[in-house]
């Protein structure tokens, strides 16, 4: 059972912090407490990396395999030296050269560094941040500090202080908010164990850079195909750095890749796959630059600049027939598109999008870190001949399951961000409904707040609307909560009964059925919602099944 806390959140000068302000963070980093911090990179989440029960809570507290090896963070050759058993000549290139800054390089490690760190490796991952924040924090303590980024595992890396607060809010005591992170994408990491340098994680420094300051021609298909040529088995053996094995940065809503080439029919590839999710009464977000953006003939809004002095405009009368948009400058940059990707993803998020679509940049110099990233969060790990077909009609073919209640304030929207959180193999995608809907409400505070505290699941951005023909006819399954809401939609849309279940029948529990919490306290919503998680888990378990049979008894 993991710890709660009341989390503070302490905001400090990014260029001079006061050591006076980071005390309490530096005081329960030596009790061996979890602490986030900024690095100008992503943030992160340090514990003291000799202390293996505070390292295990970040595993906890991240819901992180343990196979997944951390980083471990320091501020000079001194604090380096006795955590590795040699730095070799490249090695000592690459820190003159890029540190402190983002890179990360793997090496031989010392008895002092605990297995769990490693996840049984006989390597570590080191790194110099350059954060005046995060090198005040480390400077302080005295310690050498393991530290992934301070999100929930799988979720999209935190690259300001309120994406930490929206994934561990009451599971780590502090938050240090150094403001925005500078490149917005996590270290290249290159192992250094060998005769090359070989790279396992793309970053902000490129194999040009590499190659400049080593004389060397670094390795680096491994990151582009999943997989590494004589440095490990993927299936039986742990990566030897973050992001390499597991699928990373991936936000709720499916992630789809456009290219930017307009085609010879003089559709952009976004213009076409936006239109067919829009069609579908999808909420579709985009991810692009406003050159791009302003080539699309579909209707969109846009709610975030990067380029504006106010970047961030996030609207609450947005319509699910016109897409949202994230501008990341004015033209196709991959530096400005990776400083901004992860903060797209997660404000797109919140405005409750059931799509988003990010433009498609070269793969090559930082272009190579966006795409990687990019590719991960569309679950698209290796580039093949068919994948650009894939991407372009995933929308189409991604099978919809619609969460049906009342008002769509309530029980819905809360089995929709239950059934798209548990559904990690993305084959399904639900959205939800109302019977009697007032258009565009927002969930109510109830919901929203059991939903953020017992599952870290963020529904404020989400909006009602009434259920439609239209909406009922392109689902593939509608669920609502009661045999009573079932029976409505049947007389309603009769054409359609045939694939109409009940949650409770959908779940393998014809009997259950979900009472309104409406009016009712915060007890109330919280069962409600542990019912309905506990009844959609088992939905997922056989809805392939369901909407099978489903097909089989259309008229």
């Amino acid at each position: 059972m993991l710890r709660r806390y009341q989390t503070h959140v302490i905001t400090v000068d990014p260029v001079q912090p006061e050591e006076r302000q980071l005390q309490p963070a530096v005081e329960a980093l030596l009790a061996g407490e979890l602490v986030a911090f900024p690095t100008e990179t992503v943030y992160g989440l340090g514990a003291d990396a000799t202390n293996q029960d505070a390292v295990r809570r970040i595993f906890s507290v991240k819901g992180r395999p343990s196979d997944n090896p951390l980083i471990v963070h320091v501020v000079s050759f001194d604090q380096l030296i006795p955590l590795t058993r040699s730095i070799p000549d490249m090695a000592r290139q690459l820190f003159e050269a890029f540190s402190p800054g983002p890179v990360t390089l793997v090496m031989e490690r010392t008895d002092l560094v605990p297995d769990i760190v490693t996840a049984h490796l006989n390597t570590v991952a080191v790194r110099i941040p350059a954060h005046p924040v995060a090198r005040s924090l480390i400077q302080c303590a005295g310690i050498a500090v393991a530290a992934p980024s301070a999100n929930r595992s799988g979720r999209p890396s935190p690259t300001h202080a309120w994406h930490v607060k929206q994934d561990l809010d009451g599971l780590i005591p502090y938050i240090i908010d150094g403001g925005p992170s500078q490149f917005g994408l996590e270290s290249t990491v290159i192992d250094t164990t060998g005769t090359r340098p070989v790279i396992l994680r793309p970053g902000s420094i490129t194999a040009d850079q590499i190659f400049w300051a080593t004389g060397l021609h670094p390795v680096t298909e491994q990151y582009k195909t999943g997989q590494t040529t004589g440095l490990l088995d993927f299936e039986t053996s742990p990566p030897k750095a973050p992001g390499m094995k597991y699928r990373h940065y991936a936000p709720r809503a499916a992630v789809l890749i456009a290219r930017c080439e307009t085609d010879p029919d003089d559709s952009p590839p976004m213009n076409r796959i936006a239109g067919e999710c829009l069609d579908q009464g999808k909420r579709v977000g985009l991810f692009a630059s406003l050159r791009t953006l302003r080539e699309l003939t579909i209707p969109w809004t846009l709610i975030a600049d990067a380029s504006s002095p106010d970047p961030v405009s996030s609207r609450s009368d947005l319509h699910r027939n016109e897409a949202i948009a994230f501008a990341y400058g004015p033209d196709r940059d991959p530096i400005s598109a990776s400083q901004h990707l992860f903060d797209a993803m997660r404000l797109l998020d919140n405005e409750a999008v059931d799509v988003l679509i990010a433009e498609q940049l070269p793969d090559h110099d930082i272009g190579t870190a966006y795409m990687n990233r990019l590719r991960k969060a569309a679950r698209q790990e290796t580039q093949s001949s068919d994948s650009e077909e894939k991407q372009e009609t995933a929308c189409k073919h991604r099978k919809q399951v619609v969460f049906v209640c009342t008002g769509n304030t309530c029980r819905s929207p809360m089995a929709e961000r239950l059934f798209n959180a548990e559904m990690t193999e993305g084959s399904w995608i639900a959205s939800s409904a109302g019977l009697a809907a007032l258009t565009d409400s927002p969930a109510s505070p109830q919901a929203i707040r059991v939903l953020s505290e017992r599952y870290q699941l963020d529904s404020s951005g989400h909006r009602s609307r009434q259920l439609t023909t239209e909406i009922a006819d392109t689902a593939d399954l509608l669920v609502p909560m009661t045999l009573y809401q079932k029976q409505l939609i049947q007389r309603q849309f009769p054409d359609i009964s045939h694939k109409v279940f009940t949650l409770g029948e959908a779940a393998g529990q014809p009997q259950a059925d979900i009472s309104d919490p409406f009016g009712g306290d915060m007890e109330q919503y919280d069962l409600a919602a542990q019912e309905i998680h506990r009844l959609v888990i088992q939905m997922i378990k056989q809805i392939d099944r369901i909407a099978g049979s489903s097909q089989q008894t259309s008229p």
